[in-house]
């Protein structure tokens, strides 16, 4: 069973020693059942007295290994499933970006969160699985011990109710899979609501259409989640009437057909009853395990996809330069799908100079933030090389080239804790830096985090930029920062902000369409359709610029 493989492969002794202690719990039920039977059947005779000492004993070894076994396999599976999520989160982490873009974040999210939980449920029925699955085993050596004619019974009948009951067993599970496939699209439903709550609003009839698609997405899911859970509960409903009807069949038919004694249709019927719950246990248990199977699939395909791409970063990184030339050479850059119609950004030769400060333009769709991602190693070139102060960039040293860099995307993330960052001299300003920002009432820095992140998005972009002037990385890249500021911050941008990362000597490229400032520029380059297509170098201010530092 897969889901063993995955508990010994994070902590194979325990795991072990759990599964072992439910059998053995299993086996010391089989045998309070058996020491039960023989007292009832001395108890007529008067002299039961001598089998309490063994019922007492295993009675005792009954409890300790169930909560032996119950007990490892909770701290097991619950390790597990942070080894699981934590190994996947590596693999994203790890994996190029325009591999997860084409994966999306919606599948990404649900394989994280829906299909680790269902694995997460299945781990934890594994102890009482043991447990039952002994008793079961344990049962069926007992009632071969009381009667072979009855176990050759058991046996001949079981092929039989192993067939019948796979039959809705699998249907119920193709239901599942088409269940989980329609997750995703849930998932991606649900998204729309959180981060396209504005646009829905604004719009009536997108809104509708929206919820008919989101409705429609889940009552199809319910649907098959029903199917899946119907079949499951008419197959554990036939195993258990089968087991009554075996019982029937003893105690009617059987029983006198064959000549058994009534202790030992007794002790049979007594067996088949006690083995009724953990049977009953072990098929309500497969619903869930078959919806693990089908997680556990998702996570596995979505590993090995990751691994394919995925470079090795276990290694340390070189030291970050102090400065970054960095030059494309010939480079050319295609999203997958779009090399068929015609799309590509390059080729591309440029370089870019320590304390230059270049400007990005271009329209939309002209391949200006595929440009970005090239320019900090998030994207490969398909052609053409990447040069980082001369040094050509190779897989091996794709993550030391993204050390040097600091950027603030169009769709940033923002961190409440300052991650990674030390307490260097690019911390001493941060306190002024807050008041300048006129965030310093708003936020503050405790203890290496900030202390609240609910503000407006210009606000948080102004946290952003405040992040990555504590990175203190020798290249730094702004894409549309300003878009969502007012006219003084925009202005404080422009006028300081760059200016004072030029005079650090860092590489600085901002991607911008506000052509007002475009004086305060080295160069600024224009995209269109993928291709450079002027460089305007700039010699004169067209703009006063007052260049007063960080700590005015």
């Amino acid at each position: 069973m897969k889901l063993v493989h995955i508990l010994l492969r994070y902590s194979r002794g325990a795991a072990l020693l759990a599964i072992a202690a439910g059998c053995l719990s299993g086996l010391a039920g089989t045998g309070l059942l058996a020491v039960l039977n023989s007292a009832i059947h001395r108890s007529a005779q008067g002299t039961p007295g001598d089998l309490l000492l063994p019922f007492l004993g295993l009675a005792g070894l009954f409890a300790a290994s169930r909560l032996l076994s119950g007990y490892l396999l909770d701290r097991v599976s619950l390790s597990t499933v942070f080894g699981l999520r934590s190994q996947l989160s590596w693999d994203i982490l790890g994996t190029p970006l325009n591999r997860l873009e084409s994966i999306g974040s919606h599948r990404l999210t649900a394989v994280l969160t829906s299909d680790i939980s269902s694995i997460a449920g299945a781990l934890q029925r594994l102890s009482p699985l043991c447990i039952n699955f002994a008793i079961l085993l344990g049962g069926l050596a007992y009632l071969g011990w009381l009667s072979w004619k009855v176990l050759l019974l058991v046996v001949v009948i079981l092929p039989f109710g192993v067939v019948t009951y796979q039959l809705p067993n699998l249907r119920a599970r193709s239901r599942q899979r088409q269940a989980r496939a329609v997750t995703d699209q849930v998932f991606e439903h649900y998204r729309g609501v959180t981060e396209g709550a504005k646009e829905l609003q604004l719009n009536r009839r997108r809104r509708h259409a929206f919820m008919t698609r989101l409705d429609e997405a889940g009552r199809l899911f319910q649907k098959l989640r029903i199917e899946s859970l119907t079949l499951f509960r008419i197959a554990s409903t036939w195993g258990q009437l089968l087991l009554f009807l075996l019982i029937g069949t003893l105690v009617f038919f059987l029983a006198r057909t064959i000549g058994l004694p009534q202790a030992t249709v007794t002790g049979a019927a007594l067996v088949l009853l006690y083995i009724l719950n953990p049977l009953q246990s072990l098929l309500d248990a497969l619903p869930d395990l078959a919806q693990a199977a089908v997680s556990l699939e998702n996570v596995e395909k979505l590993g090995l996809s990751l691994a394919r791409t995925r470079g090795d970063h276990a290694a340390e990184p070189e030291p970050i330069l102090p400065v970054a030339a960095l030059e494309l050479r010939g480079v050319r850059y295609s999203h997958p799908g779009e090399e068929e119609i015609g799309f590509s950004v390059g080729p591309i030769d440029l370089r870019l100079e320590p304390g230059e400060l270049v400007f990005v333009t271009g329209g939309n769709g002209s391949g200006k933030t595929t440009l970005a991602k090239l320019i900090t190693g998030l994207y490969t070139p398909v052609e053409g090389q990447v040069r980082l102060n001369g040094r050509v960039i190779t897989p091996e040293t794709l993550e030391w080239c993204r050390q040097h860099v600091s950027a603030v995307f169009a769709d940033f993330y923002l961190f409440r804790e300052l991650l990674g960052l030390g307490q260097g001299a690019a911390f001493a300003g941060v306190q002024d830096l807050l008041t300048r920002l006129q965030l310093r009432h708003k936020v503050r820095i405790e203890d290496g985090s900030f202390t609240t992140l609910s503000l407006s998005q210009g606000q948080r972009k102004r946290l952003a930029l405040l992040t990555t002037w504590l990175e203190d990385r020798p290249l730094v890249l702004f894409d549309e920062w300003a878009a969502d500021q007012d006219p003084v911050f925009r202005d404080f941008f422009y006028t300081q902000v760059l200016p004072q990362l030029k005079e650090q000597g860092k590489t600085v490229v901002v991607i911008s369409h506000d052509d007002r400032y475009y004086g305060i520029a080295d160069r600024v380059l224009k995209l269109d359709q993928g291709a450079l297509l002027s460089e305007e170098r700039v010699r004169e201010p067209r703009i006063a610029i007052a260049a007063r530092g960080m700590a005015g």
